[in-house]
């Protein structure tokens, strides 16, 4: 299987819906787990730059939470067999 094609306007516009930034309150943690569940909640018909962000969003949450010493959310899995499904991979 070939390198994924995101299109960098779509892409681009996804993240200017979710704004993913570096986490720094529980309130921003909770906003950034929402988004995630928003975007996973379009099962099939989200475009592959909407499975996109969530990876970088999966990340700023996982750094927070080791910061923060909060339980951590392994969302990396399920993301993993999402992407599986539809095709592509996720690397850890």
């Amino acid at each position: 299987m070939g390198a994924l094609v995101i299109d960098e306007k779509k892409y681009a516009r996804v993240l200017a819906k979710v704004l993913p930034r570096v986490i720094g309150s529980d309130e921003e943690h909770e906003r950034m787990l929402a988004e995630i569940a928003e975007l996973m909640d379009r099962g099939e018909r989200r475009a592959i730059e909407e499975d996109t962000a969530p990876e970088l969003m999966v990340r700023l949450i996982q750094d927070y939470e080791s910061i923060s010493r909060r339980p951590a959310l392994d969302l990396v899995p399920a993301m993993a067999a999402n992407c599986t499904a539809r095709g592509f991979s996720i690397t850890r």
